[in-house]
């Protein structure tokens, strides 16, 4: 990898890609964003790409994620790729672990919709099932506990005082949370905001 790596970004939200791209770009590489799948393959058999962070989901019924890692693997051995979803399940992180990645991140505080906040005992329950496949095999996961009332739950602003709450991470909770599932790092909820700027 040369002194400026070239970063290609894939996401079809274009405010995620362009804020994660203008970031990177301070750090001195090239960055490009993709809003597209199709646009992100075509591009990878053209150019060389040191580092590609894709969205795992990205609204095409024919290509994902997966299928840019491989399009960036066959293009550059030596590629970093970062694939990340906010809907993370048991089954996808498999299939992560089986493509070569060494960290996985499950949020288990969120049902499959990506919507409904789970309980207390499913979050650990999904969360531990990643680990006890995971660490087996050398990878690291990384857990989430809370969530962004109003903004990842889909109810949107007017949540009262309580009900946010309710979705932020209680400190004894996660202390309970990493005893239980083992997990190697723990995003929590503390009423900061991610994901919630729209274009």
């Amino acid at each position: 990898m040369s002194d400026k790596p070239i970063i290609l970004i894939v996401d079809d939200e274009t405010g995620h890609a362009d804020v994660l791209a203008e970031a990177l770009a301070q750090s001195g590489g090239e960055t490009i964003a993709i809003y597209d799948a199709k646009n992100a393959v075509e591009l990878l058999s053209t150019r060389h790409i040191d580092i590609v962070i894709t969205d795992l989901n990205l609204h095409n019924d024919k290509i994902n994620g997966v299928d840019i890692l491989k399009a960036a693997k066959e293009q550059n051995p030596d590629s970093d790729v970062f694939l990340i979803t906010a809907y993370a399940t048991i089954e996808t992180c498999k299939e992560a672990i089986a493509l070569g990645f060494t960290s996985v991140m499950m949020d288990g505080s969120l049902g499959e919709d990506g919507k409904t906040p789970n309980s207390y005992e499913q979050n650990v329950a999904v969360t531990l099932a990643v680990v006890e496949y995971a660490h087996p095999l050398g990878v690291t996961v990384e857990g989430e506990l809370g969530c962004l009332g109003g903004i990842e739950d889909g109810h949107g602003a007017g949540l009262s005082d309580a009900q946010v709450q309710d979705h932020l991470t209680d400190p004894a909770q996660a202390e309970d949370f990493v005893a239980k599932t083992g997990l190697d790092a723990l995003a929590v909820a503390i009423g900061t905001s991610h994901g919630a700027y729209k274009s």
